[in-house]
């Protein structure tokens, strides 16, 4: 008996630990623009396996500039060089942008997924030609550098002073380089490219590239071309609107409850209710009449 006493309090204890836990996380829904980022990089690692292409093609390096290969400035992000860092790449990108792609809508996400590593990826590639020898001189892949730097953008445009971290409240301008320290335990990442991929972002988010920001209208066009109108159709994954009247429709959806749903006021039938005909067949009963000041006074 006290060792069945002693299981049931363990599980209880652990059923709620589980539910803090899942208090403190927030729900994640996958989003189009996420998924199809993941999707577009195992493509990738599987093409580059089965057809035995070099991984110097696909990821980031000072030939990116030296040799004119500026093609990896788009590519290096989507890039995996194992299945290990195809997981850990797509288990960062999807907590930490799913919520930014909420905020602009699938379209614009997608442009920010390539606009803002191929920044990085400059910045980073002009400063080991200047700071490091050739032997010196790292490669970059994967999509931590461009996680930072969404999360360093909505930071500088978030009005939140704090943000939860798994249940810690942190400020909110020092999420992205709480962040950065934690990369230092992921093999394979650049440390020079994951500061300056949060300096991009942080510079972007002040608004000084604003000329190659994309408007709401140019995205909204976009939404009704192909591949986009695809993914509104798939039922699986949330594709997010680019105006925003639209996607505050899809994020917000307004409560039609159905009729009955909601507790009324019961009212008795109308069969209870006496007519007019019955109201008059019954019978007049007289009031007396108040008593006046006069009739009260002693003769």
């Amino acid at each position: 008996m006290e060792m069945n006493e002693t299981t049931e309090t363990s599980i209880s204890t652990l059923k709620q630990k589980l539910q803090k836990v899942k208090n403190r996380v927030p729900e994640l829904k996958l989003t189009s623009g996420t998924l199809m980022a993941v999707a577009v990089s195992v493509i990738l690692f599987i093409t580059s396996r089965c057809f035995n292409i070099p991984h110097d093609v696909f990821t980031l390096g000072t030939s990116a500039v030296v040799n004119g290969h500026v093609h990896r400035l788009l590519t290096y992000s989507f890039f995996h060089e194992d299945w290990g860092q195809v997981l850990l790449s797509a288990l960062v990108l999807l907590p930490l942008c799913s919520g930014h792609e909420k905020s602009v809508g699938t379209v614009r996400f997608l442009y920010l997924l390539l606009l803002l590593p191929a920044w990085t990826g400059l910045a980073h590639v002009l400063l080991e030609l200047l700071l490091f020898a050739p032997e010196e001189r790292s490669r970059v892949q994967g999509f931590i550098p461009v996680s930072l730097a969404l999360t360093g953008m909505a930071t500088v445009q978030s009005r939140m002073r704090r943000a939860l971290l798994m249940g810690v409240s942190v400020p909110t301008r020092a999420l992205p380089w709480i962040l950065l320290i934690v990369t230092l335990l992921i093999p394979g990442t650049v440390f020079l490219c994951n500061v300056i991929a949060i300096l991009v972002g942080e510079i972007y988010g002040m608004g000084w590239f604003s000329l190659l920001d994309m408007s709401e209208a140019r995205a909204s066009v976009l939404d009704k071309k192909m591949p986009f109108r695809m993914l509104r159709t798939l039922g699986m994954v949330l594709y997010v609107p680019a105006s925003e009247e639209e996607r505050r429709k899809t994020l917000h959806p307004p409560c039609n409850p159905a009729p009955g749903s909601y507790p009324v006021q019961a009212y008795a039938p109308l069969s209870s209710v006496p007519s007019v005909q019955g109201a008059e067949a019954l019978p007049q009963i007289k009031l007396p009449r108040p008593i006046t000041g006069a009739q009260c006074r002693s003769p």
